[in-house]
């Protein structure tokens, strides 16, 4: 795009400044970035008023991920509950948020739960505690868990305008990145015809997906035993009305889908006109050190999870089966080894390095 899809403003390099867009929000592990769609200074307004509480719905989950991540971040925490007490997820540890102990039956053990940190300040209540109602030889023995076990709930506000307006945005970020016209998306994005101003619509068209065939209940049903799983999918697609009496006119849909597990369609347009699409994008969302990639299943969203990151396209592999040496190599043979040569090539690795 030559302009900001908010303000309509063309792109400068003063006044009007390109702004590096993650299309799925950072906080919640996207990593697809466009250069040409948001102004900094619409970016940065949109993140304050749409990402921070729509990153707030998803908060317990996205701290609680080893998230792929491109901006430096201090420890995290996030708060839960357990057995009606208020607890706090750190490093991989569940502690309460206030210290509390319990005897043994025999009173002859305490033990103190509490992160390791707090305790050191709170055994002393407790070893006082002690002396003032047990006898030196009668003493119990005293011990700290700082990670509790039992069912934890941690908070998943779905607030309607917040979650609405997030996932709209998706579908505006990735429908432009796309190459569609800002005045197409007029389901999600309102335009004021004199300032030409724009602004994400709070009510937009989200409609929670549901699997209707075998296939996609099978696919939902296995979907924790992907290779990649959890993972991000876009889908940008048109539907047809009936050819004989709509002149062209389609659906423009944005499909979003969080974590394997929250799904959506975002109608962006009902009286689209534009050429018939089909564009998608599949994220890992988890940290994957390996160089040695397995592709494994031949289902689109794990091959794509792949192949697009390395930029390998089907075109490129139809150039190298149709140009191969080895008439034994078939297409999925060449495929693989293109991904493990692009994966070395992009790692700066080397065979003498891995070996």
């Amino acid at each position: 795009m030559d302009k900001c899809y908010l303000c309509g403003k063309s792109f400068n390099d003063t006044s009007v400044k390109k702004h590096g867009e993650h299309i799925i929000q950072q906080a919640i592990g996207g990593n697809l970035i466009a250069n040409d769609i948001l102004c900094s200074t619409c970016g940065e307004n949109l993140g304050k008023e749409v990402d921070e509480p729509f990153n707030k719905i998803f908060e317990g989950i996205s701290v609680r991920l080893d998230i792929k991540t491109d901006r430096k971040s201090g420890k995290k925490a996030v708060k839960g509950k357990m057995n009606f007490r208020d607890v706090i997820w750190k490093d991989n540890k569940v502690s309460p948020v206030k210290p509390f102990h319990i005897y043994s039956i025999d009173k002859k053990n305490i033990v103190i739960f509490s992160s390791l940190e707090v305790a050191r300040k709170y055994r002393k209540k407790v070893e006082n505690e002690i002396k003032q109602n047990f006898l030196g030889n009668e003493k119990p023995n005293l011990s700290v868990c700082d990670d509790l076990e039992g069912m934890v709930e941690y908070p998943f506000n779905m607030d309607d305008k917040a979650l609405k307006k997030g996932l709209a945005k998706i579908a505006i970020g990735f429908s432009c990145e796309k190459g569609i016209l800002r005045e197409d998306l007029i389901l999600a994005l309102e335009i004021n015809e004199d300032t030409k101003q724009g602004k994400i619509k709070n009510n937009a068209l989200a409609i929670p997906f549901y699997p209707l065939g075998i296939i996609d209940k099978l696919i939902e049903e296995q979907k924790n035993d992907f290779e990649h799983y959890p993972f991000h999918n876009l889908l940008l697609f048109t539907l047809d009305y009936d050819p004989s009496t709509s002149n062209g006119k389609k659906i423009l849909i944005c499909y979003i889908e969080l974590f394997s597990t929250f799904q959506w369609y975002i109608v962006l347009n009902d009286k689209y006109y534009g050429d018939s699409l089909y564009e998608y994008y599949v994220q890992q969302i988890l940290k994957k050190g390996d160089y040695i990639v397995e592709l494994g299943r031949r289902y689109y969203k794990e091959r794509s999870l792949i192949l697009q990151p390395l930029g390998i396209t089907e075109e490129y592999i139809d150039k190298k089966y149709n140009n191969r040496k080895d008439k034994n190599k078939n297409r999925w043979n060449i495929e693989e080894g293109l991904v493990q040569e692009e994966t070395i090539k992009q790692k700066g690795l080397t065979p003498n390095k891995i070996l």
